[in-house]
């Protein structure tokens, strides 16, 4: 099962914010034709609302919103950063964002709880995506 497309993952981006981070992680579903920028708008206005919740444990964040008519089709992407973006969690900065959008409540399920279960067999899978070499080395993290 492919978790996340190669065309949608991203290394070696920069960010001066968690706002800009989220945005170039977002930006990754634009250009594939899956959201529109109102839901990476949804995203920010949701860790704004509710707190950093989406930093789930040292190093990464899944980054989502509420399904709305701003996702065309449920999708995924992957954003490595160079340096670490600070969410003001008490898991500490990021580096890794996954970027979910869903069209329903149900559609994306199988593929997250495939990366999740990925997750909680190698602890230091995290650490290796964000030391990976190429996007080929990470998709096999991932997808294989």
């Amino acid at each position: 099962m492919t978790v996340i497309k190669k065309e949608n993952m991203r290394m070696h981006l920069h960010a001066q914010s968690w706002q800009e981070a989220l945005h170039k992680a977002g930006n990754i579903l634009v250009e594939d034709g899956s959201i529109s920028q109102g839901y990476i708008d949804a995203m920010v206005q949701s860790v704004v609302k509710n707190g950093p919740y989406i930093v789930l444990m040292p190093g990464f964040a899944l980054a989502h919103a509420e399904p709305s008519a701003d996702v065309y089709k449920t999708e995924m992407a992957l954003a490595v950063f160079d340096e670490d973006v600070d969410f003001h969690s008490f898991n500490g900065p990021v580096r890794l964002i996954v970027v979910l959008a869903c069209k329903d409540k149900t559609s994306h399920l199988e593929r997250l709880a495939t990366m999740a279960s990925k997750m909680m067999d190698d602890m230091t899978l995290i650490d290796r995506i964000i030391q990976s070499n190429s996007i080929d080395e990470i998709s096999c993290l991932i997808n294989e």
